[in-house]
């Protein structure tokens, strides 16, 4: 049955009935006039097709209780179709596809050809305007057509919001029904719009109607009630997987191979939704609900709009990965959380927070984080959100104590092989998923990737033979690191960066004076070509041409990593006299990483050192292993100097050989994925060993330099000049 109410507009009925008439598909309906029949007198003339039911109200009702009185008179309908006095009809056929869409659980509208209609966050999905059809069953659970309460507007509201929460919207663009308002033509406003019931005015009560039912428990029982007559799973207790691409660094290739690992790992009869918050959602795989961004909300602030009101329903329940996560292994367990909002407790600091992953269900608490940081003026915070999120939440739930080892970072527990139980993978900072050079994370981050166990298969060659070049080094007759006391002497440690050309007076100088030269790779050779000779050369990289450095005897004492090729320790054998006397003369010294699956294949006198992406960062954790707490740093430069990486000749990996432009602090360089990333991980690293007690200085010029001068002044700074 199709319903209308009309009020002093006999003219847009005459109007309504000829457009049906024209397409001669005139459905029964059921007509409220909503007046005093002395006022109705006016609808007189209107030519009422023989079908329909045409009533007077005895009152002025308006109209949610005048549609209400209609569904009252003519219960048990097999569908509610509405439609306002103004709709116009323009598709043959209109009235029967609407029934069809609505069946007897959904909410179907027409195309109403009005561009201003549509909502914000849907685009290419219009407000409910003209007409629509309400499934009868649907009507008949929830005991209501016009949300109680409501006296006009916001009807469309309540529909689209029950309608969003069940997944029963069913849009017809190709049936079109034009709507005859004032806001597409241009005709002047009747008094029915001054909004006036009896004498006062209702816009007030209505929204606050319709926002008490839908954010309170008005909206959650509606949809129980439905969801238990139906069996209609609501969206919102589905899992709603959650994204942000707005700006140039990541295109969609990266949301749709995160949607993909995700389909991979959702256990199958777990039902979800997958959202993007995006400002460009071109090449956006399907499957993928898209979000409009706020405009203004750049990079990471972007993510605040994950908590503003209107973005997910409330009771959803949200699951958010960073584009650059790497999903593992089936989500299964994650997904059974039920509590406040949880995030990732940073992988280097634990009093910090990370919102790379972060889990929630959407209630008032979450959507204050938006409301609260709007009514601040919306800051940008140095951290970015994340920064926001710990000032508001300081004892939000981490996710590393909900599920020890399910969570892990690619470059704290990623180096030699992925950690048992590993779920998740961030790649905070860099490199970033293309950027990272193991073939097992190549396998997993593509579209048709595989999952952990076959991860583990595909693990790089490089990566499965480090485990066994430690247990090889393990059953030497070599002597090992152990942890040292401090002894009061500097070290030098010496890379292979450009501007040690600069600085080898420098060099001389501090050896001279008795500091001890720890030269890193193919630096020591560049050294004793030039006068200085290294008392150390250090080695960590595993692999077999690195032995190249050993040639020409260029240090006094080797200290190789156990993770290191066999043949690069039988190569230093040959070139020593005496590899078990440490301090004696030539001499071989083994340390051994503490990285994950190395703790089997340690030797009882070894002590485990601190491990990071390059020689140079894990030579700062082992010199001050050794006791060393004054570290001099030369040729750490980070980046290109006149097309050059090295002071000196040297094939550079394909990863070295990847040239990156980025400006920090007024500066542009030209650097690689690998150096910019060990420039991020030397800020956390020489923050770490400076409140152990060490002292850093870094000489010449190149990106980590400059980052370091940076963080030495921001130190210094007064504090009023910090606050700036």
């Amino acid at each position: 049955m199709w319903l209308m109410t009309t009020r002093n507009r006999p003219d847009a009925c005459k109007a309504l009935i000829d457009a049906m008439t024209a397409l001669r598909d005139v459905p029964e309906f059921a007509v409220m006039i909503d007046h005093t029949e002395a006022d109705a007198l006016a609808y007189a003339g209107v030519p009422w097709p023989a079908h329909w039911h045409v009533h007077i109200s005895d009152d002025h009702l308006e109209m949610a209780a005048a549609v209400t009185r209609l569904i009252e008179m003519y219960p048990g309908q097999p569908f509610y179709g509405l439609a306002c006095d103004h709709a116009r009809p323009a598709t043959k056929g209109w009235a029967a596809e609407l029934e069809i869409s609505a069946g007897d659980w959904n909410v179907a509208w027409p195309n109403d050809g009005w561009v201003k209609g549509r909502r914000p966050d849907r685009p290419w999905m219009p407000r409910i305007c003209g007409a629509v059809v309400l499934g009868g069953k649907l009507v008949q659970t929830l005991g209501w057509a016009m949300l109680p309460g409501l006296v006009h507007l916001y009807i469309d509201d309540a529909m689209e919001a029950l309608g969003d929460r069940l997944g029963l919207l069913r849009y017809r663009p190709d049936v079109l029904v034009r709507p005859d308002r004032p806001e597409t033509t241009g005709k002047p406003y009747d008094d029915n719009a001054k909004r006036i019931h009896k004498g006062v005015a209702y816009t007030a009560n209505d929204l606050e109607t319709l926002k008490a039912w839908r954010d309170g428990e008005g909206m959650i029982r509606d949809v129980e009630r439905v969801s238990q007559a139906s069996g209609i799973q609501p969206i919102d207790t589905l899992i709603t997987f959650a994204c942000v691409k707005v700006g140039d660094r990541y295109d969609a290739k990266w949301v749709n191979i995160l949607l993909d690992m995700v389909r991979r790992h959702v256990p199958g009869e777990v039902k979800f939704r997958f959202v993007c918050i995006t400002d460009d959602p071109e090449g956006l795989a399907d499957g993928i609900e898209v979000v409009f961004a706020e405009q203004g909300l750049r990079d990471w602030w972007a993510k605040m709009q994950l908590f503003k009101p209107d973005t997910f329903a409330a009771g959803s329940r949200i699951v958010y990965l960073d584009l650059d996560s790497l999903v593992l292994d089936s989500l299964d367990e994650i997904l059974s959380y039920r509590g406040p909002l949880a995030m990732l407790r940073d992988f280097y600091f634990d009093d910090e927070l990370g919102s790379g992953v972060m889990m929630w269900g959407v209630d008032g608490s979450t959507r204050d984080l938006w409301t609260d940081w709007v009514l601040s003026g919306e800051p940008r915070l140095e951290g970015g959100d994340q920064a926001w999120l710990l000032r508001m939440r300081p004892n939000a739930i981490r996710l590393q104590d909900v599920y020890p080892g399910k969570f892990v970072s690619y470059k704290a527990h990623c180096r030699v092989a992925i950690p048992d139980g590993a779920t998740v993978v961030s790649f905070h900072g860099f490199p970033k998923n293309d950027e990272a050079p193991e073939a097992w994370v190549k396998e997993v981050w593509k579209i048709g990737g595989v999952g952990l166990t076959k991860a583990r298969v595909a693990l790089n060659t490089e990566d499965s033979v480090i485990l066994d070049n430690m247990r090889s080094a393990s059953k030497r007759s070599l002597r090992w690191v152990r942890k040292c006391v401090s002894h009061g002497r500097a070290a030098v440690l010496v890379g292979g960066g450009a501007s040690v050309a600069d600085h080898l007076d420098e060099i001389r100088s501090m050896a001279a004076n008795g500091a001890d030269i720890f030269a890193l790779n193919g630096a020591a050779q560049y050294l004793q070509k030039n006068g200085v000779a290294p008392k150390y050369l250090v080695l960590v990289d595993p692999r077999e041409a690195n032995a190249r450095f050993i040639d020409n005897d260029p240090a006094a004492h080797y200290l190789i990593a156990s993770q290191c090729a066999p043949e690069i320790i039988e190569r230093a054998i040959r070139h020593t006299h005496d590899p078990d006397d440490f301090g004696s003369g030539d001499d071989i010294t083994l340390f051994h990483l503490d990285v994950p699956g190395a703790e089997a294949h340690k030797p009882p006198l070894a002590d485990a050192c601190w491990c990071s992406t390059t020689v140079g960062l894990t030579a700062l954790g082992l010199v001050y292993m050794l006791g060393y707490r004054m570290m001099h740093l030369y040729g750490y430069d980070s980046s290109y100097r006149e097309g050059r990486l090295h002071a000196y000749e040297q094939m550079l990996t394909e990863q070295e050989g990847r040239q990156i432009e980025v400006w920090c602090e007024g500066r542009s360089f030209i650097t690689s994925p690998v150096m910019l990333k060990q420039t991020e991980e030397f800020q956390t690293a020489s923050s770490m060993l400076a409140d152990a007690g060490a002292v850093i200085a870094v000489h010449g010029d190149g990106l980590l330099p400059h980052v370091a001068r940076t963080m030495a002044n921001r130190r210094n700074a007064a504090p009023e000049e910090k606050a700036a």
